[in-house]
């Protein structure tokens, strides 16, 4: 974890979420509907004992909270498979460990992170049908890897809903938190900030392919 925060890449993000207006009102924005709280949702972030990619992006996510860029209640995180090794490691940081798959398909009903890196496109689209409403989207910030659409992607229906909601994102901060060494490189992340006042938004939702 100190290896990540005393990178340069992460001092970068760090002074940008604590100085940039945009981010720090749609923060503010965001949690302005509740006691100033936020849960945080790791959604397949894989195996800590297989992958040290999965361990840098646990270790970012645990400074979201530790160094205070969001007010962070909770942890939450789902992974199909888990060693024994990472109950340990995620019960050692209080993270609680969702025993149900939800599926992306969780509606939320309180400012909520979904920290992304490696879900797949269509269980995204979950995340955003299952909370496409006003109310919700103007609550969600959503954390997803630096990866480019592939054609076989654009083929999930699912992706209807990310394409409409991308008129609707009105922030984005990417960070590119690959540490020093090649042989545990990860993708960047992007924060979305998503802030919707169209009571009659989901005429954009494109309809679905016959």
């Amino acid at each position: 974890m100190e290896e990540l925060r005393e990178s340069e890449a992460y001092k970068r993000f760090y002074f940008v979420m604590k100085n940039d207006p945009a981010v720090i009102m749609n923060i503010s924005r965001i949690l302005d509907t509740t006691k100033m709280l936020i849960n945080l949702v790791l959604y397949q972030i894989g195996s800590l004992e297989v992958m040290h990619s999965s361990q840098y992006d646990l270790a970012f996510a645990l400074l979201l909270k530790k160094d205070s860029i969001f007010p962070i209640a909770e942890i939450e995180v789902f992974n199909p498979l888990m060693t024994p090794v990472d109950i340990k490691v995620y019960s050692d940081f209080n993270i609680r460990i969702l025993s149900v798959n939800e599926r992306g398909r969780r509606i939320i009903e309180m400012p909520t992170i979904f920290f992304c890196p490696r879900l797949h496109y269509w269980l995204v689209g979950n995340i955003f049908q299952s909370n496409f409403s006003e109310f919700r989207l103007n609550q969600m910030i959503f954390v997803c890897a630096d990866a480019k659409e592939s054609w076989m992607a654009l083929l999930y229906e699912r992706l209807r809903y990310i394409w409409t909601l991308e008129r609707y994102r009105i922030k984005q901060v990417y960070v590119d938190i690959s540490p020093p060494s090649s042989s545990i490189g990860i993708e960047g992340l992007k924060f979305n900030f998503y802030h919707v006042e169209d009571n009659n938004f989901k005429r954009f939702l494109p309809r679905k392919c016959s």
